[in-house]
């Protein structure tokens, strides 16, 4: 039988491994898919399947070459296997490989435009195992695109075999039903021959297909980026203008996206940090634009290594699309593959493939995002123009920044690496405005994160203070460098005022940066701001999966007197990351407040196992105590202050908690020398003090306006509370 386009042999090539038919699963396959297609398909639809095919070593020395004719056709199958992706097989070799090559040079092309608009590959791969990292990086890598196959696959703990006709779908861990997978494999087979048909896609009037088109090679000067770069801004007016508002019959476009890490295609693990910092430079161009929402990287990140589906992915993190691609870097070439998709439907609204030297790296950037933001029909604002302009002046120095912000966003001691690599990328390019507010987010979260002692502390600040400035003297609108500064003034200086205008001018800047919205949130908390809580949802909705986030709402809910929405919510915290000592210890002090103790002691118990198994210190005892407290065990609290005592001979962190702790007590004499050990220490935790004093409870808070270190923090809250 021939093809239903005349010069093709068949419209269906099945291509399998031998082995993966012995229980006849793939013969049954067919079998189930010829049946399914006739009654898909007005026309009859042929399939080529060779039921007994040589393997072994006869794969790789014995090539028949009849088969070379029959990979003329439209579409091909491979049965994915923990067998398929080997490279010494014919299978692979012959097949895989082989149409892969004749499809890019066929006049149709690999690619193919549906009837819906869309794109499709002409590879429908049928996935019966899950694939080891390494084949499926290996088809990643031929193909260039992200694997997305329709899975045959039995899931149960400790099991990894294909599904069959008569297994029930709620045994299957998947979910997924064989009939309904068959009836998927057909759908997708007759759009892709109906767009293969339509007059718009026939070879005398196509385009080149997406994978056909390459960037330009050699080295690009700087003057001619930054022409390109011009060219892409002006069409951001005058091109998107017209796109930014849809007409009034058309639905309207949902827009808000995520950008998933891109997968590191090389051979070498180590460059793990140029596709992560390709995926966070387009997350943040892309968090630039006011009318996009774009999911943080902490919730975007949490995917990477995973094989979630995609409606699954833009469901937790409530999102419209996704942005998806592969960076495989190898010397001075780079291929970048990179594919927009609407979550509803699985669609890829846009997919390109960039094949060219790494010096174009900065080019492939801008077209993606000049890509995505004509699909959402969105308009390029003026700090996206200014991001632009401002990045590294070569790929050397840029490698540097790529390495050092990914140091920065793990935190931790990865802290001091961080301000390492920021400070290598400055001495090789002191034009780079970003390198430098980098540098100053980094100095300012040591503090926080180390605890180190209150000298360094006092010359962290500074050092952060001078780098911020660097910063906007090179890029006034640079919203990082304006962020840090608020935070600074706010947190260390106690300028409650002057930190309130630089954060505030970061969040108009870049309205969907979900860092610099949480340290606006963070700010409007602890001052008692009415707007605490609408910012702190936003913080949460650009960062959907971040346990901090939750209790920062948490806290700002509390506030506004509303505790259970704040147990609720810190309760949420703690289910996201059940490790997270913050969030432990925050809904532990909330269970309190609202006399629901069955739980803290459990809680407590917990938080002392987790911070002895990550060597951090003895923080649990404060929850112990307050606990204590609350029962009226007055004698186990002192007990515990006793232990703390202990502690803070080393670690300043006890001082807050020993202070408030004897606050509870009313012993005001032995409070006011802890508060001022911290004050003195630079403690981070002294801001937090009064958010849990109630402005209800005057006479403490009278009290405690006995330390002059309260005072401008009390008058602020009470001006925001109207009091």
């Amino acid at each position: 039988m021939s093809s239903i386009i005349p010069g093709y042999q068949y419209d269906i090539f099945i291509s399998y491994r031998h082995n993966d038919n012995r229980s006849g699963w793939v013969t049954g396959f067919v079998k189930a898919l010829e049946e399914e297609l006739a009654a898909t398909l007005k026309e009859p639809v042929s399939v080529y399947f060779d039921s007994n095919p040589h393997d072994g070593l006869l794969e790789t020395h014995n090539v028949d070459k009849s088969l070379e004719g029959k990979l003329k056709c439209l579409i091909f199958i491979p049965v994915l296997s923990q067998t398929y992706c080997d490279t010494k097989s014919f299978a692979w070799q012959k097949e895989f490989c082989a149409f892969h090559q004749l499809a890019k040079e066929d006049p149709y092309g690999l690619f193919v435009n549906l009837p819906n608009g869309n794109v499709a590959t002409r590879i429908l791969p049928v996935q019966i195992h899950e694939l080891d990292q390494g084949d499926k990086q290996l088809l990643e890598g031929e193909t260039g695109e992200i694997l997305r196959a329709i899975e045959f696959i039995f899931a149960s703990p400790g099991v990894n075999r294909p599904l069959a006709p008569d297994d029930k779908r709620e045994e299957n861990d998947n979910k997924t039903y064989y009939r309904d997978q068959i009836n998927k494999v057909a759908n997708a087979v007759k759009a892709i021959i109906t767009g293969m048909t339509s007059p718009k896609e026939r070879p005398e009037t196509k385009s080149p297909s997406p994978m056909s088109r390459k960037t330009p090679t050699g080295k690009v000067w700087p003057f001619v980026i930054m022409m390109t770069i011009a060219l892409i801004l002006l069409s951001g007016y005058f091109l998107f203008d017209k796109y930014a508002t849809p007409p009034e019959d058309n639905a309207p476009i949902d827009r808000s996206i995520a950008v998933l890490p891109f997968v590191n295609m090389s051979n070498d693990p180590d460059q793990e940090y140029f596709s992560d910092g390709l995926s966070e430079e387009l997350l943040n161009l892309l968090a630039k634009i006011s009318d996009l929402k774009v999911i943080a990287r902490t919730s975007s990140f949490s995917f990477k290594n995973t094989n979630e589906d995609i409606r699954v992915i833009g469901e937790k993190l409530e999102v419209g699309h996704i942005l998806e691609g592969s960076v495989r870097k190898s010397g001075e070439r780079i291929r970048v593959t990179a594919q927009l998709i609407n979550v509803e439907t699985g669609a890829h609204l846009w997919s390109e493939s960039y094949d060219t030297e790494t010096t174009d790296i900065f080019e492939i950037q801008d077209q993606i995002a000049g890509a995505i933001v004509g699909e959402l029909k969105l308009l390029l604002t003026g700090s996206t123009h200014q991001a632009l302009e401002s990045r590294a002046t070569n790929l050397t120095t840029y490698e540097l920044y790529l390495k050092a912000r990914q140091k920065l966003a793990a935190r931790g001691n990865n802290l001091l690496e961080a301000r390492a690599l920021f400070e290598q990328v400055i001495d090789q390019d002191k034009q780079y405005s970003m390198a430098y507010s980098g540098l100053a987010r980094t100095l300012s979260l040591i503090p926080e994160h180390l605890l180190p002692p209150r000298e360094e502390i006092i010359s962290l600040t500074d050092l952060a203070f001078q780098a911020a400035r660097e910063a906007l003297a090179l890029q006034p609108d640079n919203a990082e460098a304006l962020s840090v500064l608020g935070h600074l003034y706010a947190s260390h200086n106690w300028q409650w005022k002057e930190g309130e205008k630089y954060l505030v001018k970061s969040v108009e800047l870049e309205p969907n940066n979900a860092e610099m919205v949480n340290f606006l949130g963070d700010y409007y908390r602890i001052t008692g701001h009415p707007k605490a809580v609408e910012i702190e949802q936003r913080a949460l909705q650009l960062d959907p999966l971040h346990p901090v986030k939750h209790v920062d709402l948490a806290i700002a809910w509390l506030f506004n007197g509303e505790i259970d929405r704040a147990i609720e919510i810190a309760s949420n915290a703690v289910k996201l990351d059940s490790s997270s000592l913050m969030g432990i210890h925050v809904l532990a002090h909330l269970l309190i407040l609202d006399k629901k103790y069955g739980q803290v002691e459990r809680l407590a118990q917990k938080m002392d196992l987790l911070q002895k198994g990550q060597n951090q210190g003895h923080s649990s005892l404060d929850i112990q105590a307050r606990y204590y407290f609350a029962l009226g065990k007055r004698e186990e609290v002192l007990e515990i202050i006793k232990k703390m005592k202990l502690y803070s001979e080393t670690n300043g962190q006890f001082f807050i908690q020993l202070a408030e702790l004897y606050t509870l007590m009313n012993s005001w004499e032995e409070a006011g020398q802890y508060y001022e050990k911290a004050y003195e220490a630079r403690s981070i935790g002294l801001r937090n003090v009064l958010l849990w004093t109630p402005f209800a409870d005057m006479p403490r808070v009278e009290k405690m306006l006995d330390f002059p270190e309260f005072n401008a923090l009390f008058e602020i809250r009470r001006e925001n509370k109207g009091l």
